[in-house]
């Protein structure tokens, strides 16, 4: 009834293979529909996360979530972020990180 849906640009498989989740997460508290975390464990899988990958086209990604899940206010979100990867993955190179994640957040909407 609310017509929301996955971001079909982002998820496996996609242009932007990370971050479809939180996206369609975002937009289902947008509608004000009730959203709850139960901790009950439906699947696993290895212990390898895609969340400290840090090559351009995941960098990139994490910027485009961040631009639709806040907004524009997102943006200033950008460098703490940027931070807090370099303090637990020391040898990425910063700047360009932070250049990813721009051009992430600036990626056609």
């Amino acid at each position: 009834n609310n017509e929301i849906f996955f971001p079909e640009d982002m998820g496996a498989g996609e242009h932007y293979p990370i971050c479809d989740e939180p996206v369609f997460l975002s937009r289902c508290i947008d509608k004000k529909l009730k959203v709850e975390f139960i901790p009950i464990n439906i699947c696993i899988h290895p212990p390898i996360s895609s969340g400290m990958n840090v090559s351009e086209i995941f960098t990139q990604s994490r910027g485009l979530c961040f631009r639709r899940v806040f907004g524009l206010k997102g943006l200033v979100l950008l460098i703490p972020f940027a931070i807090k990867m370099k303090i637990k993955k020391r040898n990425i190179p910063f700047f360009n990180y932070i250049k990813n994640l721009i051009r992430g957040f600036y990626a056609f909407q």
